[in-house]
């Protein structure tokens, strides 16, 4: 039996984050409340029973709950998981009591894909970061209410010493944060050379979209946590995520779902098509109408819409594929994007782990086809995406998963933060339109972590 206790419900999962963020390897996969009202669940978790870490894609190490590694293995990464999910049968209507919580880095991507890449790496954080976790804090912010959840796995005591933590300890202290100066990697008129060489390869038949990323970086000092709870108000997202990984965070306020897997549903919900918002509430309906009647926008959510059907049809019951929201517009603090959402059947055989692994990484931030856009992109990007536009969520004790797309997404890696914003390029791109969509992704980001900013001594 799982070890279920309520706890009282706050508006804002930052109340036990605080109580719990100076245990080990501490995670908080965010909807965004209470700034946001689109997401339903906080699932949050610290002290791992395991680590999966892999530095490359086929080589994984094992560490136990002290942090000592007790095994090395070889294989792919996505089977070492599965080897490693604890097998429980008895369902539950929480979302999440254990298992894993993580991110797998758009890197991962290229081998699964068999890309190869001359990439340069610009963090040192790995491409694998899986915790398994015993217990968890899980809020519903629909029915509001709250539980501290834990596997059998468990001992009573242990259980009842982490209720009474979370009961009595006092939120942690946040330290201060600074930033340097924010700088592209790359510079327009390099941003406009890969553009032309894209659209050569588009009117050669090579591919009909890839998806082309640029990024930016600064030095920083202190607690990073500070910088996500400023960006989480700024530009609450449901998708969000703060993974601490030792020294290094992942800070994440994706808008994207890539893949949602529940009592073999599966369901993917790739954003293509995004203009910004304005602060007229006139001006920013015009908006909407304008984002919903772009042929372009339209040409480009359909494209990876027949991709990713494509993609979750290789383990799907087959005739089970729909599409029952097709350019759909979801607004965001920042951003209005069109969004169509896609669901199928997993065939009966299916694990959910080889369906992930089947459309990893999400066609959305690649380019159709997607191993030709993969190659594109390793050609003209000149440094690896690391865990942006790979993906952070949780793969539960059934099985069941819920994976974000990781975009809008700060690493922070020994003293050096990395951002990055992309977008969709196709036949009849306009390079500067592309280059200013780029900066309206990412801009909320940078004025947030301009705040800041410290002048050099």
């Amino acid at each position: 039996m799982y070890y279920i206790k309520p706890i009282p419900y706050q508006t804002n999962s930052r109340h036990y984050f605080d109580k719990i963020r100076d245990m080990p390897h501490p995670c908080w996969l965010d909807s965004g409340q209470p700034y946001s009202k689109q997401g339903r669940y906080d699932i949050l978790a610290a002290s791992p029973k395991k680590r999966i870490i892999s530095n490359n894609a086929h080589e994984h190490q094992i560490f136990d709950d002290n942090d000592k590694l007790i095994k090395q293995v070889k294989g792919c990464a996505f089977d070492v998981l599965k080897e490693h999910l604890p097998k429980y049968t008895t369902p539950s209507e929480l979302p999440f009591i254990g298992g894993f919580i993580g991110y797998l880095s758009y890197d991962l991507g290229n081998a699964q894909m068999s890309v190869a890449t001359k990439q340069i790496k610009l963090s040192h954080l790995p491409d694998m970061h899986m915790c398994l976790y015993k217990w968890s804090i899980i809020q519903d912010h629909l029915l509001e209410q709250s539980w501290l959840a834990a596997l059998p796995c468990i001992q009573q005591s242990e259980f009842e010493s982490i209720f009474s933590h979370i009961e009595k300890q006092p939120p942690s202290q946040v330290g201060g944060f600074s930033v340097g100066e924010i700088s592209n990697t790359l510079s327009q008129s390099n941003y406009h050379k890969a553009l032309k060489t894209i659209e050569d390869y588009i009117h050669s038949g090579d591919c009909y979209q890839i998806n082309f990323t640029q990024f930016f970086t600064a030095s920083y000092e202190g607690d990073s946590y500070l910088a996500y709870l400023a960006l989480r108000e700024a530009m609450a997202s449901p998708f969000s995520a703060y993974i601490k990984c030792g020294q290094q965070s992942v800070l994440s306020l994706s808008p994207e779902r890539f893949i949602q897997i529940h009592n073999k549903t599966i369901t993917t919900s790739p954003i293509k098509g995004t203009i910004k918002r304005s602060k007229s509430p006139k001006e920013d309906q015009r908006l909407i109408e304008q984002l919903k009647s772009s042929i372009k926008d339209r040409a480009e959510n359909v494209m990876i819409v027949d991709l990713l059907r494509n993609d979750i049809g290789k383990n799907c019951i087959p005739g089970s594929i729909q599409v029952p929201d097709l350019f759909a517009i979801e607004s965001f603090p920042n951003v209005h994007h069109m969004v169509s959402h896609i669901q199928g059947q997993l065939h009966p055989s299916c694990h959910p782990i080889d369906a992930l692994a089947d459309c990893f990484p999400g066609g959305s931030i690649t380019g159709a086809p997607k191993k030709r856009a993969m190659e594109i992109i390793a050609e003209l990007e000149p440094y690896h995406r690391s865990v942006y536009c790979g993906s952070i969520g949780y793969i539960n004790q059934l099985g069941d998963l819920d994976m974000n797309i990781a975009i809008r997404t700060v690493l922070c890696d020994e003293n050096q933060l990395y951002c990055a914003g992309g977008g969709g390029i196709v036949a009849d791109s306009n390079p500067n339109v592309e280059y200013e969509e780029s900066l309206i992704k990412i801009n909320r980001i940078l004025q947030t972590l301009a705040q800041f900013y410290r002048k050099p001594i």
